[in-house]
């Protein structure tokens, strides 16, 4: 996964702060607030690029719709690409 700059993990850091226990994620403003920005639009090119490096995903048509990826989600989903989950166990467990 590529690195993030310090604001693009301030705004990560920021979505997994305010995100509630029942998994209800931040307004864009309420980031921007957080964040202590005025604007939203700042908010909105950081949650792109942080979809784009493969940090969150969105849900089109909804709001608060930001889930946070985990890395090692990834990670471990790409070995069992790789070698089958069968055998991504076997090892993890040995």
């Amino acid at each position: 996964m590529t690195q993030l700059t310090k604001r693009e993990q301030a705004c990560l850091n920021s979505i997994i702060r305010l995100t509630t226990s029942d998994d209800v994620t931040p307004s864009y403003r309420e980031i921007a607030d957080d964040l202590g920005l005025k604007s939203v639009s700042g908010v909105a090119v950081w949650i792109g690029v942080l979809e784009s490096k493969g940090r969150i995903r969105r849900l089109n048509n909804r709001s608060r719709s930001i889930q946070v990826i985990n890395p090692l989600s990834v990670e471990l989903n790409r070995l069992y690409d790789l070698f089958g989950r069968d055998a991504v166990v076997k090892a993890v467990t040995q």
